[in-house]
């Protein structure tokens, strides 16, 4: 497993999935793939989306059709899981898009001022209050088949739903992108775990990595 810089240690337990462009472990310029730091399972830059070394390093997305394409056993999680993520958008509107195919959980954000999760049980779950502003942020995403869906953002609960609809971690994940649009922005780190997150792992999470954007 790769090392994880920040002012201290990010959550390891339960964790499957970690990129972040600011770790010459997971990126270096130039490259096209997005090494996952906790596993085998990397992720491909596709279409386009290009490194840059604001806070450190972030990777690029134009709105369209970047995205990071990852294949493999992450894949095939299923039960509890949490997705742990840092991003800004450039223009204010609310815009950020992580999807698995075949099924499962899309999160957006695109024309709404609260988080889409797609595809979770029958009807789709509008949560939380998304930020409308171009600061960097940190949301959590956490599904539990006891407790249902909660999401977090800046290390604070933002809304949470009793659905407990077992959503299967499975088929390819796109970072960056989903049905229903595409990221303008930068994503800087993105984290996925085979369990639930705590509400005191979530605030580890965020504190490990809040004075790299200044927060």
């Amino acid at each position: 497993m790769g090392t994880f810089g920040g002012a201290q240690p990010i959550v390891t337990d339960g964790l499957v999935f970690a990129v972040d462009a600011a770790n010459y472990e997971s990126y270096t310029s130039g490259s096209t793939t997005w090494n996952n730091m906790a596993g085998d399972d990397n992720g491909a830059l596709t279409n386009g989306p290009t490194f840059n070394e604001v806070y450190s390093g972030g990777i690029t997305f134009d709105g369209s059709d970047d995205h990071i394409l990852v294949t493999g056993s992450i894949t095939n999680l299923v039960n509890d899981y949490s997705i742990d993520i840092w991003w800004d958008c450039n223009d204010g509107e609310p815009r950020l898009y992580y999807s698995r195919s075949g099924g499962g959980i899309t999160i957006s954000s695109r024309n709404t001022t609260k988080f889409k999760l797609s595809k979770f049980g029958i009807a789709d779950i509008f949560i939380g209050s998304c930020p409308t502003d171009t600061n960097i942020h940190h949301i959590v995403v956490i599904y539990s088949s006891t407790d249902g869906v909660k999401v977090y953002l800046d290390g604070s609960l933002n809304g949470s739903h009793s659905n407990t609809s077992n959503q299967n971690f499975y088929s390819n994940i796109k970072i960056g992108t989903a049905q229903d649009g595409a990221h303008d922005g930068n994503i800087y780190a993105t984290k996925i775990y085979n369990k639930a997150l705590s509400a005191l792992e979530v605030t580890q999470n965020y504190n490990a990595l809040k004075g790299r954007f200044g927060l």
